[in-house]
């Protein structure tokens, strides 16, 4: 039956002056992550009509970069909203699970599901996504919703160009680029060497990189169709399938239809197993010190013909570096670094637990306008387009919506770049702009601190004392 309102998320960006161009085309059942499984027909790469455009949010990520819209909605459960911006050359933006409402998105996995955002650059994806899910820190209408203020605000990274994170990668045995089979083959190299490049240059702006045992996401990853959350696929559908069994695209179908095969027993088996592996996920990235997760996107691409041929196996490569993150309850972002080839755009996925969108957004955004590379399928420089719309006025460095914020003026040791200042920064601050005190203020120095500190105080016979605000 054809809608009778739109999506919250819809609703919202219109009530902020977003204007609908219309809906995209995209792969059956959000069940996908190559972009032909549509009864509208295959949709195909920006930049490359042979090869695939990623999915299931295909159309959505092609309209962006092809520069026919500003931004786009997606879907997102296992990549959907990471593999076309991939593809294409855009950013893709998977919020924390629940933070945009899933009111009105027709579901794939009701648990797992978000609301992605594409567009040309970082700063726009974060405003969209605070736009989407609205102010005032409340749950949205959808019981699978979570309220802002409950997604605890991780860190930023302070001003300037080179501000210090460390980002875990996965260890060299499960980045063989030679995996992806003979259909991929043409392009492994290409690929190996864009990676590599794509971890100097996180480097060059400020980035230490330490290796992280990938095992427990890789292993996560593997369960989302080879366990039974395929049941929750088939839940979603079976109304559906009872009735018009031809309506779903027969690849997806023949997917979907394999959940009746699992037992209670064993979701709850793999819901336990699922639950060990995001302790372990959680105590390897607090083992190597990581601020955030760095991976490849996609280890291939596939021209559309290979795809038609084999369209389970080649699809299923496609989700090893996704298919963890909401089962894991991780935000990502995926951003472009590097041209692996002529028209072969790469980009890798930038993730962190829940809550840490602000801070995944602030490095892809760091590397990505680094990177030299033009916006989507355009001649434009992606530092251009972010340029342009920060002259705008509408990116301040937006923080999720709902988060309350206030102003707190800091000296000393506190200010950027000094001894203390990860107190502010661990604790979600972002430096707002420098400031001095009225001319009745000393500072002295503190007996016995560790790290050595002055105090402020007030004195009669004082001077203006430097200082930064923070928000």
């Amino acid at each position: 039956p054809a809608a009778s309102r739109s999506a919250a998320a819809v609703a919202r960006l219109q009530e902020m002056g977003a204007i609908v161009m219309g809906k995209t085309n995209m792969d059956c059942a959000a069940t996908g992550l190559v972009g032909v499984r549509s009864a509208y027909g295959v949709c195909e790469n920006a930049l490359d009509r042979t090869l695939i455009s990623g999915g299931s949010s295909s159309g959505s990520g092609v309209a962006v970069a092809t520069g026919q819209v500003s931004f786009a909605l997606g879907t997102d459960t296992a990549g959907s909203g990471r593999v076309p911006a991939a593809l294409n050359n855009i950013v893709g933006l998977k919020a924390s699970r629940g933070m945009i409402s899933t009111d009105g998105l027709l579901p794939a996995c009701r648990s797992l599901d978000c609301i992605s955002v594409f567009a040309m650059t970082t700063r726009e994806c974060q405003v969209v996504a605070g736009a989407a899910a609205g102010v005032g820190g409340g749950r949205g209408p959808d019981a699978w919703d979570r309220p802002n203020r409950e997604l605890q605000l991780g860190p930023r990274l302070p001003d300037g160009p080179k501000a210090a994170f460390t980002f875990a990668v996965p260890s060299r045995r499960f980045l063989d680029f030679g995996s992806f089979g003979e259909a991929a083959a043409p392009r492994a190299e290409s690929y190996r060497l864009a990676w590599d490049r794509s971890v100097e240059a996180l480097k060059s702006v400020g980035g230490t990189c330490v290796e992280i045992d990938y095992a427990p996401f890789q292993e996560a990853a593997e369960l989302l169709y080879q366990g039974p959350w395929v049941a929750e696929r088939l839940a979603a559908l079976r109304e559906l399938l009872g009735a018009d069994a031809d309506a779903v695209h027969p690849v997806v179908r023949q997917i979907v239809e394999q959940g009746d095969k699992y037992s209670a027993l064993q979701c709850f088996e793999a819901s336990y197993r699922m639950r060990e592996l995001k302790v372990a996920a959680d105590a390897a990235m607090a083992a190597v010190g990581a601020h955030v997760l760095v991976t490849p996107t996609v280890g291939a691409t596939y021209a559309i013909k290979d795809v038609l041929a084999d369209p389970v196996a080649l699809n299923t490569n496609l989700g090893r570096y996704t298919n963890h993150m909401n089962l894991l309850d991780l935000c990502g972002i995926s951003v472009p670094t590097a041209l692996a080839a002529e028209a072969l755009p790469f980009g890798v996925t930038i993730s962190a637990p829940a809550g840490h969108d602000a801070f995944i957004c602030d490095v892809a955004d760091r590397v990505h306008l680094a990177s030299g590379l033009s916006a989507g399928a355009t001649a434009s420089a992606a530092s251009a387009v972010a340029g342009a719309f920060q002259a705008t006025g509408a990116f301040t460095g937006a923080l999720p919506a709902g988060v309350e914020t206030f102003e707190v003026a800091v000296c000393g040791a506190h200010m950027a770049g000094l001894a203390l200042c990860w107190q502010l920064t661990e604790r979600g601050g972002r430096f707002v702009r420098r400031a001095r005190t009225a001319p009745r203020y000393r500072l002295v120095a503190l007996d016995g601190m560790k790290p050595p500190r002055p105090g402020l105080i007030d004195a009669e016979s004082g001077a203006c004392i430097d200082l930064e605000i923070w928000e």
